[in-house]
């Protein structure tokens, strides 16, 4: 049997036979064909389920990243008020109103010292 050449190279070609199987083989290969669906509708799924754990992580990172930031900022607010008070204090140095700031640090000094003693 001779196929005629004259198509071109990359078209596609079918042949079907017809014949008739044993009603097991049929039964086997519908089993096939239902247990590949069921596959097919799994690897669906698990591609949604992989989209939402990726947005799941995205979304904990970050609001991981902005309680990092916000956390950073109350920290350094903390840490630099005791060079604020310093800064302040060489400024009343400076203006020469030391013996004020002096006795008010004093004052502080002698009552934190007397709240140790009572404890």
């Amino acid at each position: 049997m001779s196929l005629e050449t004259s198509r071109r190279a990359d078209e596609s070609r079918l042949l079907q036979l017809t014949h008739w199987v044993p009603q097991t083989l049929a039964e086997q290969g519908e089993s096939v064909q239902s247990v590949y669906r069921a596959y097919k509708e799994l690897s669906l799924s698990r591609q949604g389920l992989k989209e939402i754990y990726i947005l799941t992580l995205t979304l904990t990172l970050l609001l991981a990243l902005l309680s990092a930031i916000a956390l950073a900022f109350l920290l350094s607010r903390r840490l630099s008020n005791p060079l604020a008070v310093l800064a302040e204090s060489t400024q009343a140095v400076r203006a020469a109103i030391f013996r004020a700031a002096l006795g008010s640090r004093a004052a502080m000094s002698w009552a934190s010292s007397r709240s140790r003693s009572t404890a």
